[in-house]
């Protein structure tokens, strides 16, 4: 660092990384000038982030991977990575895609603890979207099974058929076994008594949603005492994907003129 000081560094490590456009960090110091120093010699140099160190040399946080922004966004994005490659990815692979682990791990006391919470989401939505058949396949697949054993087949028959799909995706698409079999053409063997009705969480629903302005994410549904658990709201609304509430709230509110602001 004799021959450049910091100013003059920050200029060269912004025009580096206009000409290389890069994607990931480890792309930025492969192809950088060799007057950069390599990342861990810039953090001690600065005393910041890979990140930090491109907004002090003028790089826009927007064309940025992982920026300081809310709790939320953070975990959001390691979401949009788990869904673009498949898989929570690592630590490693994390900081090899150019994002800085430790930033979670301020927030969530490690990396390891916001990776469960997405791997738990993904897993949770991958279990019930795999399935791709209607709503109307599944009943008929259901009517058939039960032909075949010669009764109403119940979710212990379900669970054990090996022929149908799993007993999540039964429950989160007709509700209680009772809805399912009363849309099958089968008599109810008794009444249901739920411990929440629809319209009451639709209310609650619709009051979070005029709050916030906008959609709430699965960890801040979970923090309401309001509603039911992820599960039950699904349940409630006979579908397997909670955007598909959201898009059912927005339409009610849109339909009855609710004034967001």
């Amino acid at each position: 660092m004799d021959y450049i000081n910091k100013n003059e560094l920050l200029d060269l490590i912004k025009e580096n990384y206009i000409k290389i456009k890069p994607k990931t960090c480890s792309e930025f110091f492969k192809l950088r000038d060799k007057k950069i120093p390599c990342l861990p010699t810039l953090q001690k140099i600065f005393e910041m982030t890979y990140n930090e160190i491109l907004i002090k040399a003028g790089i826009p946080d927007t064309d940025l991977n992982f920026v300081r922004r809310d709790q939320e966004q953070y975990l959001e994005k390691l979401k949009e990575i788990t869904e673009e490659i498949g898989y929570v990815p690592s630590v490693n692979q994390f900081i090899k895609l150019g994002y800085s682990p430790s930033i979670l791990a301020k927030y969530f006391g490690t990396y390891e603890n916001a990776a469960k919470i997405i791997d738990s989401e993904y897993k949770y939505k991958k279990r019930f979207e795999k399935v791709n058949e209607s709503k109307e396949e599944l009943l008929d697949r259901y009517i058939e099974y039960s032909k075949k054993i010669g009764k109403p087949a119940s979710y212990n028959d379900i669970l054990c058929s090996g022929e149908l799909p799993s007993v999540g995706v039964y429950k989160h698409r007709f509700g209680r076994m009772e809805f399912l079999k009363k849309e099958a053409g089968f008599e109810s063997e008794k009444p249901c008594n739920l411990k929440y009705e629809k319209k009451d969480v639709m209310k609650n629903l619709i009051a979070l949603y005029l709050n916030k302005g906008r959609r709430l994410t699965v960890k801040e549904l979970a923090q309401e005492s309001s509603i039911p658990s992820y599960s039950t709201i699904l349940y409630n609304f006979k579908t397997t994907k909670i955007s598909k509430v959201w898009e059912e709230i927005e339409g009610y509110i849109s339909k009855m003129n609710i004034n967001l602001s």
